[in-house]
């Protein structure tokens, strides 16, 4: 059974990767966005990360609040933007190792077909903020702590502190007021 799930798989993930230019006009971007989540899930979870790397990147290049709320409300573009950019960085987490010692992420040597991964925990976290707004305290925590995560992996903690310190700043204090 499990040979069979990866050959379909395999049959559905060789469509093109950049489909964001190929989908019809009646395909709204929330599900295309969907779709290629799916599709980078399945690949992820199947250890195809060559193919979970180009769904994920595909979609947050592609995913910001801002974009999507027009279409799909705001309460949903932001569960939508926080499930996508969730799993970008669980794929980064599985492509990358410990960080050099200047925050430089590295690609493992095990992985292959990898291209374009972030620079460092930190350009993640620049991209993560751009998406939700430009704010980091817009940043939902959901996204903020596999963040964080990520960054201790990579064993960088002076960018996993400074992560939490630029949202916790930009948090209003009525929000604040509620931790």
């Amino acid at each position: 059974m499990p040979a069979t799930v990866a050959t379909r798989y395999a049959q559905i993930g060789s469509s093109s990767i950049n489909d964001m230019s190929t989908t019809s006009k009646e395909k709204s971007l929330a599900s295309h966005l969907k779709t290629l989540h799916q599709k980078a899930s399945r690949a992820l979870i199947l250890g195809q990360n060559s193919a979970a790397w180009e769904h994920s990147r595909t979609a947050v290049e592609h995913c910001t609040i801002e974009r999507l709320a027009a279409e799909y409300g705001e309460q949903q573009a932001s569960q939508l933007c926080c499930r996508l950019w969730i799993l970008y960085i669980c794929v980064v987490s599985s492509v990358t190792e410990v960080a050099e010692t200047d925050g430089t992420l590295r690609i493992k040597q095990s992985v292959d077909g990898v291209r374009g991964v972030p620079e460092s925990v930190r350009s993640v976290w620049t991209n993560v903020v751009s998406a939700f707004g430009g704010c980091a305290g817009d940043v939902d925590s959901e996204v903020l702590v596999p963040t964080v995560l990520l960054s201790l992996k990579l064993r960088d903690a002076r960018t996993a502190r400074d992560i939490v310190e630029s949202w916790l700043a930009t948090l209003s204090d009525e929000y604040m007021s509620l931790l």
